[in-house]
């Protein structure tokens, strides 16, 4: 009669998981790399500034949030609009094209007995891209909203 010993190894099952997890942890990084940084080559939106303030300000009898900008750039097609209330958060697209080298006011329509003062504004230009519409990077987000005009 042969006899069968158990004489097999293997992998513990700790050291698979810290395996997996190490691949797993070196494709996302993978990944990440080919998404480039930039996700909109040539734009260069930023707020306009007098005097290093930017210039926002919330118009509370037309009950809006007005901002000027200083494009840059390359066109932008509008700009994607959040804006964070005491009490609630709006968000918004707006199709406002801007040309290249370009400056222009925004209109954006809050209500602050609705949804509170508001208390950060994060604008993100979008541009037209084989017919659809991209967001780009975040433009610097605003914590002080002056009521104004």
């Amino acid at each position: 009669m042969i006899s069968m010993t158990k004489n097999k190894k293997g992998v513990s099952p700790l050291i698979a998981t810290v395996l997996l997890v190490a691949f797993a942890v070196a494709l996302a990084t993978v990944i990440i790399q080919l998404e480039p940084m930039d996700r909109c080559p040539g734009v260069d939106v930023g707020f306009s500034e007098i005097s290093g303030h930017k210039r926002i300000y919330l118009d509370e009898a037309n009950k809006e949030i007005v901002f000027f900008i200083e494009n840059n750039g390359k066109a932008i097609s509008g700009f994607r609009i959040v804006a964070e209330g005491v009490r609630d958060v709006v968000n918004k697209d707006i199709k406002k094209a801007v040309g290249e080298k370009k400056n222009a006011k925004i209109n954006f329509s809050y209500d602050p007995e609705k949804n509170g003062y508001p208390m950060k504004l994060v604008v993100t230009p979008q541009i037209e891209d084989k017919g659809t519409i991209k967001d780009c990077s975040p433009m610097d987000e605003v914590l002080e909203i002056k009521k104004g005009p």
